[in-house]
């Protein structure tokens, strides 16, 4: 899912038009509710130790793309990511840019109303998830999932807000994305929802099917370029 918000009251950072940011600590905003951490638990004979996070991935190199980490206090770890910068943004110091922000999942859909069982890959990754992420508090899971976001902020994303959700109708969670458009249409929240054919959870098989109509999304939402 794709969300542009609406630009009022916004800081307007001069920094690239996207970041291809690799952080598990951004399952803050989009989580949904685990229920009872118990019965996601695997029994004694069964528990395996987590393995450790990638936080750090590989450097990509492509033109106008730059590599970068920082220290997060939420991973306890350094965390990487990716700039992408247009080739406009370096001859003008003065220009601002729109910024777009290309965040990774938890591992698992995030928009369930319930993480007992992530679709993608099972009750023990959901337990894991909620334990390191959220601190094992179901509560404090739901209080910053997309559902109860879009519930507090609804006036907000009735006027002002582009959002799209995109999801392949072969993706495990496409249930999950699914159920989260319908919470969408219950709050009057205008979006687009568009199924792509024969498309599982692959990203670059997304993007294919979605054509030129990605970028006039983007030109929607950010107007035209500098």
């Amino acid at each position: 899912m794709t969300m542009i918000p609406p630009t009022t009251n916004l800081p307007q950072p001069r920094f690239g038009t996207a970041i291809l940011a690799t952080l598990l600590l951004v399952a803050v905003a989009m989580a949904s509710g685990l229920g009872e951490a118990v019965a996601a638990q695997p029994a004694p004979e069964e528990t395996v130790a987590p393995r450790p996070l990638a936080w750090v991935t590989p450097a990509v190199t492509s033109p106008g793309v730059s590599f970068h980490t920082f220290e997060s206090a939420a991973a306890k770890a350094t965390v990487s990511y990716h700039v992408f910068t247009p080739a406009a943004y370096g001859r003008d110091s003065e220009e601002r840019f729109p910024v777009v922000y290309w965040l990774h999942g938890s591992g698992g859909g995030p928009l369930q109303a319930d993480l007992r069982d992530a679709p993608r890959v099972g009750r023990r990754r959901a337990a894991d998830v909620l334990e390191r992420v959220y601190g094992g508090d179901p509560e404090y899971f739901r209080s910053v999932s997309p559902r109860r976001l879009a519930e507090q902020h609804v006036d907000a994303l009735r006027n002002g807000a582009i959002i799209r959700q995109v999801c392949g109708d072969e993706d495990e969670t496409f249930a999950a994305n699914r159920d989260f458009h319908e919470h969408l249409e219950r709050l009057g929240i205008p979006h687009a929802w568009i199924v792509l054919p024969g498309v599982d959870h692959d990203p670059l098989a997304t993007l294919a099917a979605l054509g030129d109509s990605n970028w006039a999304f983007y030109r929607q939402a950010l107007g035209p370029a500098p």
